[in-house]
């Protein structure tokens, strides 16, 4: 079958190809022929070689099987007849003691590695360095012999010579295993063995051992410090711990007294014994070949330099150490404290160091669990050392742990952490303050306080906080949610840090007691009086700062009489809701301020005498309330020169040849003269109330006051804004009258007639009583800016002045003699109107007492010569700034009144003043 295939594939190959093709086929098939052929031959080559190897190796198994066979054969012989094969030399003369030395040295030398092994597992470190001491011995007795019979035995033993070579490494291990047990080991004996064993191995004296233990225990306690998943509080137990321990262990190993001789401390008194008798465990189990050892081999005891630490020397030493353990854990200590998250936490850690030291306030002395680790027996014994005489006696002085180590750090992270949550509660803060004005930008909730600061039956939404509380403490929803969470983060803070204050019954410290926990409480309890101090001082200079960028953004449209900056306004008002929020709703402030103090520091004061911690409550809440103020004055200055501009451009186009004829708000009196012909009846008629213009005005200006909430703007900036809105009003008028000439000028210009100087005097003097009375003097604290150093150049005595002068220039537009008839019916009817306008400007007519309103007079006898009565006071002085009534529009609808100024021809204004006057 496969020779078809193959004549098929030919014919198809001869059938598809030419010659020159098949030729060429012919000469590849040919040399991949040849190909196969060498690979062949190579391969059966390379494993004839292979097969020789193999066949040689098997007859070397063959010839080392024999002599094997051949050597077991002759120590059969040899343990059959023992004593004849013992015949060593010409003659037959049997030499044991050579035999016997070499053997047994030969013996322990080769045990050696074992005997090291066992003891280092087990920590006796001490009986590993004397076995590979012996062993040292041992080689050097052998190679420095002479004897013919112990040298033929070494070269009969090769692997004697070589056998050191599987011991000398030991010494780097046992070394290495005594520093790691010197680092944190409890047990006290152990740790002598350990020292012991490096003052056999590195021949040092006891002070040398003090050295090495001092610089073991540094480097254990910075090594516990490194960073690691344990976590801080492990972390400090753990290097409290050992340093206690460490204290208890140099008065063991090198100070109290073992038993009654000249000798102070384990460590010397165990090197000054060492000798022949005192060989360790393994030693003795080769009690048989005692006799055959040499003495060197059989006494051998490591030779340990003795003497007693000077006291002074000693102490010196560990005041040293303890000074650098001290330098070196506070510094590593405040890098684990960085972990620590919250004072909750490193309390945590204050109090677990507290109890650990208390635990260990009163140890064992020298007790000796386990003497197995020392070389010598030592005397059983305990007796109770109080840590003060611990300290006393290995350092010299007295020691206080967590006072020279730790306290430091505990106090600097506490502090730390403290200010990140003060930070972070004023970040908060003032992340929340801008996220409320750009909500006011968006005019996301109403700004207006005016429509729900009495509505005590409205129904609490979304858009209502705490209605009734807004009775007497009104605040806008972001105001209000602000200072919320700012007193939630606050109060967060003060249950954090309760842990590191005082608490109200501490029992006293005792004289055992390691350390006062609350030693430095009133310490933290001023530092965190001063960081709230700092933060809240902090709030308010962001309120500032923000209120100095409003005040940058209004001044040019000040300045231009833009009317569309009530945004600006908004603004300036949310931030001072804010501070008066802060101080009003946030008991958090006051209780971090007003912390308790330690009995021993209260002293007995005056009445009326502050204490420190009223002073800085008193000195936040003078601060809050004066940005608050100050940003109150922005808005106050804003709203003056809106409403300013509002007046002058009414004024502007007032008709003054017709504006006397207001009949309507005139009021006609009966009079009685005497002339040459007897009395004469006549009447006069005078103004009753002021002209709509003025009275919308104010009505407006009254308006804007109660939006804002007229029971959070302050008594100053009511003063500030009427002293401003008096001198714009007096500034605008007096441009007015420059404008235009009196009745009865020759002129072209229009002129204004009598009685609407008449009109206008009357105006001018109502808003005197109103808005430019005698006020107390208002100093704007902190005025930076173009809006407030313009409030703080005002004076009352300036615009006074001014109306002072603005009215006497209208008196000299008048005639003398009918002004002298009418000013008693123009006093009372100045009184009158001023007190009917009281409901409506109660918020400017309550700033000035009642004996300041102008004096009411009446006339008398028929006559043209009034007599003053007593001053009347203001009606309604109790009744709220603002009322709501059934046909009021509702809270989210904007009120009637034109925002940013005033339409004295609107119905609200005018409407809203007479139905008050009406009332």
């Amino acid at each position: 079958r496969m020779a078809q295939v193959w004549e098929q594939q030919a014919d198809a190959l001869f059938v598809g190809h030419g010659i020159e093709q098949i030729r060429v086929a012919e000469r590849q098939a040919r040399a991949d022929i040849e190909s196969k052929r060498e690979e062949l031959r190579q391969m059966v080559g390379a494993r004839y070689r292979d097969l020789i190897d193999a066949a040689d190796t098997i007859g070397m198994m063959a010839a080392s099987t024999a002599e094997v066979m051949s050597s077991v054969e002759k120590m059969q012989g040899i343990c059959a007849n023992p004593v004849s094969s013992m015949s060593i030399g010409t003659g037959g003369h049997l030499h044991r003691p050579v035999f016997y030395s070499v053997a047994a040295q030969m013996k322990l030398l080769m045990d050696t590695p074992e005997q090291i092994w066992t003891s280092n597992e087990g920590a006796h470190y001490y009986n590993a360095a004397h076995s590979y001491l012996r062993a040292h011995t041992i080689m050097a007795s052998l190679r420095a012999t002479t004897d013919a019979e112990a040298t033929a035995m070494l070269k009969a033993f090769p692997i004697i010579t070589t056998q050191w070579a599987a011991i000398d490494h030991f010494r780097e291990t046992i070394v290495s295993g005594c520093r790691a047990l010197l680092a944190s080991s409890p047990d006290t004996t152990a740790v002598a063995g350990a020292l012991l064993a490096l003052m056999a191995l590195d021949s040092m004296g006891p002070a040398e051992a003090l050295a090495v233990f001092l610089d073991a225990r540094r480097a254990a306690l910075r090594e516990r410090l490194k960073p690691d998943a344990s976590g801080a509080r492990e972390q400090i137990l753990s290097c409290a711990r050992l340093f206690v321990q460490t204290i208890y262990q140099l008065l063991a190993l090198f100070v109290a007294p073992v038993d009654d001789g000249p000798d102070r401390g384990l460590v010397p008194w165990t090197a000054a014994r060492v000798g022949p008798a005192q060989r360790p465990e393994d030693s003795k189990r080769l009690a048989g070949l005692d006799d055959a050892l040499p003495a060197i081999v059989r006494d051998f005891a490591p030779a340990l330099k003795t003497g007693d630490i000077p006291a002074t020397t000693l102490q010196a030493a560990c005041r040293k150490w303890a000074d650098l353990v001290a330098g070196d854990l506070s510094v590593l200590a405040a890098k684990a404290l960085r972990m620590v998250p919250s004072l909750a936490g490193a309390a945590a850690i204050r109090d677990a160091v507290h109890e650990l030291l208390a635990e260990h306030r009163v140890a064992a002395g020298p007790a000796w669990a386990d003497t197995t680790f020392l070389p010598v027996h030592v005397p059983a014994g305990a007796r109770s050392v109080p840590w003060d005489t611990a300290c006393k006696a290995a350092l010299g002085e007295d020691m206080n742990v967590w006072d020279k180590c730790l306290r430091q750090s505990f106090e600097q992270r506490a502090q730390a952490i403290l200010t990140r949550e003060f930070k972070d509660a004023t970040a908060a803060a003032v992340a929340g303050l801008e996220a409320s004005m750009q909500r006011v930008r968006e005019k996301a909730f109403s700004t207006d306080l005016s429509q729900s600061l009495w509505a005590t039956d409205a129904p609490l939404d979304s858009d209502t906080i705490e209605v009734a509380p807004l009775i007497c403490l009104p605040a806008i929803r972001g105001a209000s949610d602000l200072c919320q969470v700012y007193n939630q983060a606050l109060e967060a803070i003060l249950a954090d840090a309760t842990e590191l204050l005082l608490p109200d019954s501490v029992p006293p410290a005792s004289a055992g007691s390691l350390f006062d926990r609350y030693a430095g409480a009133d310490d933290f309890r001023r530092f965190l009086q001063r960081a709230c101090e700092g933060h809240v001082l902090e709030l308010a200079a962001a309120v500032d700062r923000a209120r100095a960028g409003i005040e940058a953004a209004l001044a040019p449209a000040l300045e231009a009489s833009a009317p569309h900056t009530e945004q600006l306004a908004s603004l300036a008002l949310l931030l001072a809701r804010v501070c008066r929020r802060l101080v009003e709703s946030c008991p958090a402030i006051e209780k971090l301020v007003l912390l308790p103090q330690q009995k021993a520091l209260f002293k007995t004061r005056r009445i009326k005498q502050l204490t420190e911690s009223e002073t800085i409550l008193s000195k936040l809440r003078a601060a809050l309330l004066a940005a608050g103020t100050r940003c109150q004055l922005v808005w106050a200055g804003r709203t003056a020169a809106a409403w300013a501009a509002g007046l002058a451009e009414t004024l502007g186009t007032q008709d003054w040849v017709h504006a006397g004829a207001l009949t309507p708000l005139w009021a006609a009196f009966d009079i009685t003269e005497e002339a040459d012909a007897g009395a004469v009846k006549s009447a006069v008629a005078v103004p009753a109330h002021m002209s709509p213009a003025i009275m919308g005005a104010l009505c407006a200006l009254a308006a804007a006051v109660n939006r804002a909430g007229a029971v959070l703007v302050t008594r100053d900036v009511l003063i500030v804004l009427a002293r401003d809105v008096a001198a714009r009003v007096a500034a605008t008028v007096t441009a007015i009258l420059q404008a235009t000439p009196p009745a009865g000028t020759d002129t072209d210009a229009v002129c204004m007639s009598a009685d609407c100087g008449l009109q206008l005097l009357f105006d001018v003097q109502c808003l005197s009583d109103v808005l430019a009375g005698r006020h107390a003097a208002v100093e704007i604290e902190g005025a930076s800016g173009p809006v407030l150093d313009r409030l703080a150049s005002l004076s009352a005595g300036a615009a006074g002045d001014a109306v002072s002068a603005l009215v006497q220039s209208l008196r000299d537009r008048l005639d003398p003699f009918d002004l002298h008839v009418r000013q008693p019916f123009l006093d009372q009817g100045r009184a009158r109107c001023v007190q009917r306008a009281a409901l409506v400007l109660a918020c400017f007519t309550q700033l000035r007492p009642s004996s300041a309103a102008a004096p009411v007079s009446t006339a008398a006898d028929g006559q043209g010569l009034l007599l003053a009565v007593a001053p009347v006071a203001p009606r309604f002085p109790l009744l709220p700034v603002t009322t709501r009534t059934a046909a009021q529009p509702a809270a989210s609808e904007p009120p009637p009144a034109i925002r940013g100024g005033w339409d004295p021809v609107a119905p609200s204004a005018y409407g809203q003043c007479h139905t008050a006057i009406a009332v």
